[in-house]
């Protein structure tokens, strides 16, 4: 019985050497198998008999018996290859793919994906790579389980009107205004001392000559550079000796009157000496900013009135007069109107270029700058801003050339139409602008329009991201690669085909997107097998030299059981 028992432990050993063998040899043969994880045989031995002797019952081994093809999930090296769907796994995760009419995930970690013709990523055997779909109007990952990754090969990116324009830019803080406000005006004069006073009840009208003696109209400026007649006028008091009234009188831009009108009071009164003529008092006035409001856009500015006036026996006259400002009114077409300019091109509803061209003029407002544009529509007409327009807004400056206010602004729809069909679509701007003594210059310029454009390539980056470009510059995210990890990988099914299917003893698969948790992606890389062929070398010797153990067993029993028949003879 003991001999028997003897032979049939040799057999198992020999089975399950050879069985060892088998792993060896597979782990060998898949060497150049991306993602391939080597495995390697763990032996228990047998124990089933028991005898007595003197000192009591024993346990006599039966052999050997094989416990478990254990698979080994460490981290293997990356291989570095030229095609942007190559994929490698650093981490504990595994890629999610589907069989076509197959509801169940496999998982994998070999990552040499490719599009195929119906535009799904897919494993050299076709399984569908799975993932988590952006959504194309929110570009944010839509809820719910991975599904097939899939790009339209065929699609094509409609075109995306412009509706917002920024641009990054310093306009230089030494740049002198093109336009100045007056805030000074003077005027001199010669006033007859024998003028007949007009009688009090005679009341003051800027349209009756009648009602004052000497008038004088000036030209002054607003800080837009738009010019503006002022009229000064001079009338003897009717009461006080040596005494003269003066008032002023304009027009804003929508015809309102300005200072003094119909039988107001006069602004000031100017004394002279009796017998010198010189002025006594009243020489200066100021009109102030509330009272000289143009209603044109520009900023009021105070105005110092100087009266340089004397009283004598000649004629009432005006001898001179001066004032500080001076205006340049705007034109798109002549440069030395505006100081800096930059232009964009912008698209429209059905995707047509069109360029903007946006100026910057210096104000004559400390830290102040005014902002124009101008375009042509398809039929040459000028959009916008043309020769002697009003600035669309102002951007004003700290002391610190910070940007204050007026960062935005907006170019109305109504006067964006391109007469070629498209949808008159309103602009907003923004101004992200310093001024600081250096040269003016737009640093960077955005829009967020688009002309329509046709695929031209599909990568992935290193957080999974399936990123479709086009023709016309725009890049679309269409899926982000989702992962699964196991709390138990050896408990993994082997499918072929470096596919791996969920098992009871696996467990439920923990699915997400690429992290710390489930794995860091890398792009243009393929993970090599994880096998070492010299440690396999290593192993198969040891596992020969236990199979020509076992050999040895069998052929020493077969002696021993000769001898034993040969006691018969």
């Amino acid at each position: 019985m003991g001999i028997s028992s003897a032979l049939y432990s040799g057999v198992s050993g020999m089975n399950t050497n050879s069985q060892a063998m088998s792993v060896i040899g597979n782990n060998l043969a898949n060497t150049n198998t991306i993602g391939f994880k080597g495995s390697r045989t763990l032996f228990s031995d047998l124990l089933s008999s028991t005898v007595f002797g003197a000192g009591g019952s024993s346990q006599v081994g039966r052999g050997v018996g094989m416990s478990k093809v254990d698979s080994n999930f460490s981290q293997s090296t990356f291989e570095s290859t030229e095609s942007d769907t190559d994929l490698a796994i650093e981490g504990d995760g595994f890629f999610i793919l589907k069989e076509i009419g197959n509801s169940s995930n496999f998982f994998s970690r070999a990552g040499a994906f490719r599009f195929d013709k119906a535009g799904y990523l897919v494993n050299p055997e076709g399984f569908r790579v799975q993932g988590k779909s952006f959504d194309p109007e929110t570009n944010e990952l839509v809820a719910g389980d991975p599904t097939d990754i899939m790009v339209e090969k065929t699609s094509l990116i409609p075109a995306k009107v412009t509706d917002s324009l920024t641009l990054t830019s310093n306009l230089d803080a030494s740049t002198l205004a093109t336009a100045s406000a007056t805030s000074t005006l003077s005027i001199s004069s010669t006033l007859n001392s024998a003028t007949v006073a007009l009688p009090a009840a005679t009341l003051f009208d800027p349209a009756l000559p009648a009602t004052y003696d000497l008038s004088t109209t000036s030209t002054i400026y607003d800080n837009l550079g738009e010019s503006h007649p002022i009229t000064t006028y001079f009338r003897k008091d009717a009461v006080a000796a040596n005494t003269w009234n003066y008032y002023w009188s304009a027009q804003d831009d929508v015809g309102l009157p300005l200072g003094n009108t119909a039988g107001s009071a006069p602004s000031g009164t100017l004394v002279f000496n009796p017998v010198s003529g010189a002025l006594v008092s009243g020489g200066t006035d100021t009109i102030t900013a509330t009272e000289i409001a143009w209603a044109n856009g520009s900023t009021p500015t105070a105005i110092t009135l100087n009266l340089n006036s004397t009283q004598s026996a000649s004629t009432s006259t005006v001898t001179a007069q001066s004032q500080n400002g001076y205006g340049v009114p705007f034109d798109p077409e002549n440069p030395a109107t505006y100081d800096y300019a930059a232009s964009t091109q912008t698209y429209d509803t059905l995707g047509n270029p069109h360029i903007i061209s946006t100026y910057f003029r210096k104000d004559s407002e400390a830290n102040t700058w005014n902002w124009y544009w101008s375009a042509e529509d398809n039929l040459g007409a000028t959009l916008g801003s043309s020769e002697g327009s009003l600035p669309l807004g102002q951007i004003v400056f700290t002391a610190d050339g910070l940007l204050s206010s007026g960062g935005t602004g907006n170019i109305p729809a109504a006067e964006l139409d391109w007469k070629n069909g498209s949808t008159p679509t309103a602009i907003a701007m923004n101004f992200k602008t310093t001024q600081f003594n250096n040269t003016s210059r737009v640093i960077s310029q955005e829009q967020n329009g688009l002309a329509s454009g046709n695929l031209t390539n599909i990568t992935i980056n290193n957080e999974g991201v399936v990123i479709a470009s086009f023709s016309n510059g725009a890049q679309t995210k269409i899926a982000n690669i989702s992962l699964a990890n196991f709390s138990n990988p050896n408990g993994l099914t082997l499918m072929g085909s470096n596919l791996l299917l969920a098992s009871d003893e696996s467990g439920v698969p923990r699915i997400g997107l690429p992290g710390p948790e489930l794995g860091k992606v890398f792009t243009n890389s393929l993970e090599q097998s994880n096998v070492d062929m010299g440690t396999e070398f290593v192993n198969m010797i040891t596992v020969q030299r236990g199979f020509q153990a076992n050999s040895k067993i069998i052929t020493t029993v077969d002696e021993l059981l000769s001898e034993l028949i040969n006691l018969k003879r």
